[in-house]
């Protein structure tokens, strides 16, 4: 069980019974025994036999190839690969911004099923949403959108697509407009507010080009042009909110874009950080304290054994997602902002008591562009006679200090980390990392150092 979960605590535990056991029932010595641990402690970590390793070590050449060459194409394979799973599309998007490759919302004339690259290589690519990511879209419409497109080239106008799709109803049509993939013909506050505009020009061109029929009475023939009626506020129109809805995330911009240039600068944690490699950090990071970012998803009440009210909160920032509890003695000074699509500033800690871990909050502030360039400044005037220190024993293996080095990664910030070597003699030295100096990081780096 303890190699099986790949918790170092839990197999550590583990060593002195197995070596009882080993001199009770096989009669072997202390050092057969402990020679035999050694053989089976790596396998709490990762370990397989050759023919596997190697097999998958070819795959990662494979891949680490296609990917430095063919960055576009890569992750176009990556998000389609993923599609079934938000969370996992939500990363790769990120890792499409560390590539500097956009990822754009669907498009009639551009998509495909899956996630497309689009643009020549010199001009620089990116990435297109498939039309299989949108919600309430028929996979009827879907084919013929495509294959119209094929036959007989890209949709000229608006009433060029409503003329060719004979499939479309009202769902799908909201659907496409919803998503971002008739941005091409108009904006999208228009396009909504004129759903049933469409459908009767859709219908009366049917109508009236019906091939079965002739009309004896000279009637007029069907304008082809839509009249929209005029939208008197498309400033109000929640393009990101449709979006989130109907493609099950943000895909032309993000809540928090304009929060992400002070989120390092103050120390703030990621969700994904959090939520990655769940088995260690229950026992590592159980209480640990730290701040986080995000957009609220969805707010769900209870009312607890003693009739006050708690909820339960899912919140995301840009990599991930996690639930927040927030009790009823927090809640009754925060029930005013904690709404659907309210950017939230929270400090908390983890809990581990469900196999999800769970986020508790402590105090939980609304954020705008103002408070966080007060809050940064402060930050800064008190990180300048901060340092942080990570002390170390003189004899360490090199593995040891990578890992380390990796973490301080995670963490970045503007105070500038120590090394204490500890030895018959304490030799102090800096580095250039900077971090963000939480309880989080130091529990993770004592762990490293257990």
């Amino acid at each position: 069980k303890a190699i099986g979960k790949k918790i170092p605590a839990e197999m550590a535990a583990q060593k002195d019974k197995f070596i009882d056991g080993c001199k009770i029932t096989s009669s072997l010595s202390d050092s057969e025994a402990e020679r035999i641990w050694r053989l089976i402690e790596p396998f709490a970590a990762y370990g397989f036999n050759k023919a596997h390793g190697s097999s998958y070590a070819l795959v990662a050449y494979q891949t680490a190839y296609v990917k430095a060459n063919f960055p576009p194409e890569f992750m176009a394979a990556l998000l389609t690969c993923e599609s079934g799973n938000m969370e996992k599309v939500a990363e790769g998007i990120e890792e499409c911004r560390a590539l500097h490759i956009l990822t754009l919302p669907p498009d009639v004339n551009e998509s495909l099923g899956g996630f497309t690259v689009i643009g020549a290589p010199e001009a620089g690519q990116n990435i297109r949403f498939g039309l299989n990511a949108i919600k309430h879209l028929g996979a009827n419409v879907i084919e013929q959108v495509i294959e119209n497109r094929e036959a007989r080239g890209a949709y000229a106008t608006l009433q060029d697509f409503l003329i060719r799709t004979t499939t479309i109803n009202k769902k799908s049509l909201e659907a496409l407009v919803r998503a971002g993939a008739l941005d091409r013909f108009c904006d999208r506050a228009t396009l909504d507010y004129n759903i049933e505009t469409m459908l009767a020009f859709a219908r009366d061109i049917k109508t009236h080009t019906s091939s079965d029929r002739v009309s004896l009475f000279g009637d007029a023939p069907v304008t082809r042009e839509i009249r929209f009626k005029p939208l008197f506020d498309p400033a109000a129109y929640p393009i990101l909110q449709y979006e989130k809805e109907y493609l099950g995330l943000y895909a032309s911009a993000h809540p928090l874009d304009h929060v992400k240039p002070y989120m390092e600068n103050l120390g703030i944690t990621p969700i994904k950080i959090l939520t990655t490699n769940r088995e260690e950090l229950a026992i590592s990071e159980r209480n640990a304290k730290t701040t986080i970012i995000g957009v609220v998803n969805a707010i769900k009440s209870i009312q607890t054994k003693q009739g006050d009210t708690m909820v339960f909160v899912k919140i995301e920032d840009f990599g991930g997602e996690l639930e927040m509890i927030i009790f009823p003695r927090l809640l009754q000074n925060v029930k005013n902002i904690v709404h659907k699509d309210a950017i939230l500033l929270i400090k908390g800690s983890l809990s581990w008591k469900d196999t999800e871990p769970k986020f508790i909050a402590e105090t939980i502030q609304p954020i705008d562009e103002q408070k966080l360039e007060a809050m940064t400044k402060t930050k800064q005037k008190k990180s300048e006679e901060t340092v942080f220190t990570v002390r170390i024993p003189a004899i360490v293996s090199k593995d040891t200090l990578l890992k380390i080095k990796e973490l301080l990664v995670q963490f970045p910030g503007d105070v500038p980390v120590y090394l204490q070597i500890i030895g018959n003699r304490v030799k102090i030295m800096k580095t250039s990392f900077k971090v963000h100096p939480e309880d989080l990081l130091q529990r993770k780096i004592d762990v490293i150092l257990q």
